[in-house]
């Protein structure tokens, strides 16, 4: 399996848009497209997704409704259906592309939608079981030692069909993702923190 990304909710500074870790080493700064919510006041919760080597991977805000554009709101209405309202996000990665994703709970599973800001679907998250999982990821999660599963979710869109499946080991929170052949793709690590912005 690949070396483990870490995916950080915090332990972070944020001053005049300058990103600081917790040893106090400037890293790159935060980007516009996430820093207008905290700006603005919509901002609701951070994540931050690390490469092993530390280079930050992706951005990710959880925001309130009005953060997020109508017409992406419409889109979901289209794509997944109605539902209860879970959470909003926008995401920026080290690529420059953009998104918003839409979490919703519908007919009793979460269901969350993630669509570029040129209005194109990337793909689609389905909660599910263990027992819904294709045999060989079925397979693969059982031999995972010591991994108490605590969600599981599907992501489908265009060439794309991968699980992830997070759970505790011991104390911390893992994810882990695989193909559909059960073939493992990722592992993360997820460290609680918080994020202080100066105003």
């Amino acid at each position: 399996m690949n070396t483990p990304r870490i995916l950080a909710a915090g332990c972070l500074t944020l001053a005049a848009a300058a990103l600081s870790g917790c040893g106090g080493q400037t890293v790159n700064a935060l980007p516009t497209y996430p820093l207008a919510p905290l700006s603005a006041g919509q901002a609701e919760g951070m994540k931050l997704y690390a490469a092993p080597d530390g280079t930050i991977e992706k951005f990710s805000m959880y925001v309130t409704a009005d953060a997020i554009p109508q017409w992406a709101v419409e889109l979901a209405d289209k794509e997944i259906g109605a539902g209860e309202v879970e959470s909003f996000e926008i995401e920026q990665y080290a690529d420059g592309r953009q998104t918003f994703e839409i979490t919703r709970k519908i007919d009793g599973a979460k269901v969350e939608i993630s669509i570029s800001t040129d209005k194109k679907v990337n793909y689609i998250e389905r909660g599910m079981t263990l027992e819904q999982l294709p045999a060989p990821v079925q397979a693969a999660v059982k031999g995972i030692e010591g991994l108490t599963v605590e969600e599981i979710e599907s992501r489908k869109g265009e060439g794309m069909e991968t699980y992830e499946v997070e759970g505790k080991i011991g104390s911390m929170t893992h994810g882990f993702l695989y193909s559909a052949d059960g073939k493992p793709l990722e592992r993360t690590r997820q460290i609680p923190g918080k994020l202080k912005v100066r105003y």
